[in-house]
C-alpha cells in the first residue's frame, strides 16, 4: 500500500501524479469546457474545492496540500478573468468533513477514530464538519445572491484555522 503521508524524501511519484491529475488538472479540464459558455451568457459560477491543507499545509500531505493551494490561485485567477463577464469564481476550503461522525461526542469519536477526535478537540466549535455544512455554502455561491462575491477563499472549519490558546 502506498502511503500518501510520507515526507518529501520518501514521497511516492505515483501519489504526486495522481493528486495533480485529480485535484488540479481535473478542475482545469472541467472549467475549460464550461467557461466559454458562461462567458457568452454573461453569467456563471465557478466554485473550486480546496482544503485547509491548501491554506496551511499538511504534515505528510505534500501533493494534496500543494494541489489544494494551487486551486486557490486557480480560483482567484478565474475571478479576475471572469469579473467583467458576469462570471464569479470562489474557493471553498473546508477542514475535515466526516458526515454522521460529526454528531458523535468527542469521547465516542475517540473510539471510532483517534485522529478525528484530536482534530475535534482543537476545533473551537468542538466538532467536525458535515457535508451539509459545505453544501449550503456551495448552494449560496452558485446562486444569484452571490453575484458580488468573487475571488474569495471561504473556510468551512468550525474555527480550527483561528489562533487560539
Amino acid at each position: 500500500m502506498v502511503d500518501a503521508r510520507d515526507r518529501v524524501e520518501d514521497f511516492d511519484d505515483d501519489i504526486w501524479d495522481r493528486d495533480v491529475s485529480v485535484n488540479l488538472t481535473g478542475a482545469y479540464n472541467v472549467t475549460r469546457e464550461v467557461y466559454p459558455e458562461m462567458k457568452s451568457r454573461e453569467w456563471g459560477r465557478i466554485i473550486s474545492m480546496s482544503s485547509m491543507a491548501g491554506w496551511q499545509g499538511g504534515f505528510g500531505q505534500l501533493s494534496y496540500s500543494a494541489t489544494k493551494a494551487a486551486l486557490i490561485g486557480f480560483g482567484k485567477t478565474l475571478a479576475l478573468e471572469g469579473a467583467q463577464h458576469g462570471v464569479t469564481s470562489n474557493v471553498i476550503a473546508p477542514s475535515i468533513v466526516v458526515g454522521q461522525l460529526a454528531e458523535l461526542p468527542i469521547d465516542q469519536l475517540e473510539q471510532v477514530d483517534e485522529h478525528f477526535a484530536r482534530i475535534a478537540k482543537v476545533t473551537p466549535m468542538r466538532q467536525l464538519g458535515t457535508e451539509t455544512d459545505v453544501a449550503t455554502l456551495v448552494a449560496f455561491l452558485a446562486s444569484e445572491q452571490s453575484s458580488y462575491i468573487t475571488g474569495q477563499v471561504v473556510g468551512v472549519t468550525g474555527g480550527i484555522d483561528l489562533f487560539t490558546f
